[in-house]
């Protein structure tokens, strides 16, 4: 039999340090990189959370207006171009509804009112930053004794901004144009 003598199977201090540096320098290598590829992600979800809030806002105004009618008495001044605030009225409950903007805390909001009955529509995660109406014709269409009448329309401007996220600060602005189906049957 071999006899072993003392065998000192160590690691220097030198030798630690390199390898401790060599782990360090691809651990950096690493985590970069996987924070570059979080960091589109999170602007993604960031934007796709903005749209879909902007596209569900505008659904609610479509339907409005397509099953009521523009309130063309609100406008005793006239309609402007562009104009702040939608008045409608509902023709099943006969009810009028007026979306406007409204500054709730350090955001605008979007706020129904129907009749006395007022609630904030958008989330508290978005700021509305455009919120405008481009009613046509500007008077009402439906006169007594008129041979041609025209569809009222309304064009709605909106831009959103999301509060959440602060990657690239995502903003998203939609344009639509609705026309009423109300109108005289002949």
């Amino acid at each position: 039999m071999k006899k072993f003598k003392n065998l000192k199977l160590s690691v220097t201090l030198v030798e630690l340090l390199v390898s401790l540096g060599i782990f360090a320098v691809l651990m950096t290598l690493v985590i970069g990189i996987y924070l570059q590829s979080i960091g589109p992600r999170v602007k993604i979800f960031s934007q796709t959370n903005i749209q879909k809030e902007a596209e569900d806002l505008m659904q609610i105004l479509s339907k409005e207006i397509r099953k009521g009618k523009i309130d063309y008495d609100f406008y005793s001044s006239g309609i402007t171009f562009p104009e702040e605030t939608l008045a409608l009225i509902d023709l099943e409950t006969n009810q009028n509804i007026v979306y406007s903007l409204e500054t709730v805390g350090e955001r605008r909001a979007v706020k129904k009112k129907i009749d006395s009955q007022e609630e904030i529509i958008t989330p508290s995660s978005i700021d509305v930053l455009t919120f405008n109406f481009y009613i046509s014709p500007t008077s009402t269409p439906f006169r007594p004794g008129a041979e041609i009448y025209q569809i009222p329309k309304v064009s709605i401007l909106l831009k959103l901004k999301d509060l959440e996220k602060k990657a690239g600060e995502p903003e998203i602005t939609l344009q639509q144009t609705i026309p009423q189906r109300y109108g005289p049957r002949m």
